[in-house]
């Protein structure tokens, strides 16, 4: 998964289109955390945060000036991580993916890939990496495989994970730069990913094994 830090570079390439109003009186910090600036999208769309003191939404407003709500918290719930509230990861042509719902800083994530036009969201509880250019993103489907899902075409193909142990004493299957503290790294159409896992062996212990994926077979 790209570092979330890589926010920074997608944000500086948008466009920031005054403030919506938003705050809570009774809650001053919250404003410190919470930024209402519209960022403009490709294809004419904004989004933009509200919040009041009881909940925060990210707005998604259409070409054609239709609003919806993408996502959300309730303050009294969302205070105690004023840090994770949701965010742009990745603005596409026609849709963007937002990170939210974290249940620490920025792991154990719900990535939502929704579409501007017409709100229709797919989501990704266990997303491994995404690309911005050749636009696909990579998630961990099944306890032994991943998928790879092209956003233009919709379509998509399902890989096995190549496991040195028997599957039957495999689990804490992860994938996620955190966990692993490196990234996954995509060069000349090829996805190189690193992954752990606990064996239940007679010694229980953790692995770690790296796979390749040329995407240009996919495509």
């Amino acid at each position: 998964m790209k570092n979330i830090s890589f926010l920074l570079l997608l944000f500086s390439t948008t466009f920031v289109l005054g403030q919506n109003r938003c705050g809570c009186d009774k809650d001053t910090v919250l404003k410190r955390y919470i930024d209402c600036d519209t960022i403009l999208l490709k294809n004419n769309a904004k989004l933009y945060k509200q919040y009041d003191c009881d909940s925060l939404n990210m707005i998604l407003e259409n070409s054609a000036g239709i609003k919806y709500s993408v996502a959300g918290h309730r303050i009294p719930q969302f205070a105690y991580f004023v840090h994770l509230t949701p965010l742009l990861i990745c603005d596409y042509d026609s849709s963007i993916l937002i990170l939210q719902n974290c249940t620490s800083m920025h792991e154990h994530c719900m990535y939502s890939l929704v579409d501007k036009e017409n709100q229709n969201t797919r989501t990704f509880p266990n997303l491994v990496f995404y690309d911005s250019l050749q636009k696909f993103i990579v998630y961990h489907s099944h306890y032994d495989s991943l998928t790879i899902y092209f956003i233009q075409t919709e379509k998509e193909y399902k890989i096995k994970i190549p496991f040195l142990k028997p599957l039957s004493s495999i689990h804490e299957l992860l994938f996620t730069s955190e966990n692993l503290g490196k990234e996954p790294e995509f060069k000349n159409n090829i996805l190189f990913l690193s992954y752990r896992y606990v064996n239940d062996g007679i010694k229980r212990e953790w692995f770690e094994e790296k796979m390749e994926i040329n995407i240009s077979k996919y495509k």
